[in-house]
């Protein structure tokens, strides 16, 4: 069922999706500025174990906001898309395309409008807005953009041994993400969610797809590939 929201229910709409996600809940706006009820709503989901996306752009994230996402109970996760114009509100079970920011001046002084949509009511739209939050997350850069640009290497660093054959190394998927990585069933995660991963350390917690493959499936730090796959060896 497609719902037409106005500013109001917009906000009232957006709490509901927080507050009965099982599983995950991604947010994305250019800017964010979360104010303190909503922020109630993400703390409580988090402690139910729903993991929070948040894709933001146009600038940084401020200190403040990046600070209770850091001490959220379930790790969450921030990824930086440079010409983000888009905001859109998912969680396992629906969906909100809004005009409106995840920003507190917005939802108290804008004119904002938006569309609600339930993935048991609406499967293929749903399906549709989903894949589109999917490409958005493979664009994005984690985190600050500082930390990315401070990573790159600069022309004056020494180049490998010209006559040295570069060494071939197999590629596996990240069981969170799944950008590329090195096949590794030891670490089977790309360097920032290992991070996000190593902070609390629980090697049952579910993740969503193959270290082999890349495919979608259940799978965890103990068990990071699907049964084909682990059967491959």
């Amino acid at each position: 069922m497609v719902k037409f929201l106005t500013t109001t229910k917009i906000s009232a709409e957006l709490e509901t999706l927080i507050g009965s996600a099982l599983q995950e809940i991604t947010l994305i706006s250019p800017y964010v500025k979360v104010n303190q009820r909503l922020q109630g709503f993400i703390q409580d989901a988090s402690q139910r174990r729903v993991r929070l996306t948040v894709i933001y752009g146009k600038r940084d994230l401020q200190k403040t906001e990046q600070n209770w996402m850091d001490n959220l109970p379930t790790p969450a996760e921030s990824w930086f898309v440079e010409n983000l114009h888009a905001k859109c509100y998912l969680s396992e079970g629906a969906a909100i395309v809004t005009s409106m920011n995840l920003y507190e001046f917005s939802q108290q002084n804008n004119e904002e409008m938006g569309i609600y949509v339930s993935q048991e009511e609406d499967r293929e739209l749903y399906e549709e807005i989903v894949q589109e939050a999917q490409r958005l997350r493979r664009i994005a850069m984690p985190g600050q953009k500082s930390s990315v640009e401070a990573s790159r290497p600069t022309k004056r660093e020494k180049p490998v041994a010209a006559k040295r054959e570069p060494q071939v190394r197999p590629v596996g998927y990240c069981i969170r993400c799944s950008s590329s990585v090195t096949l590794d069933a030891k670490k089977p995660y790309c360097d920032q969610h290992y991070r996000i991963w190593a902070r609390y350390g629980d090697e049952n917690y579910e993740e969503k797809y193959c270290h082999r493959c890349g495919k979608e499936n259940t799978t965890s730090m103990s068990k990071p590939m699907c049964l084909p796959c682990w059967r491959r060896g």
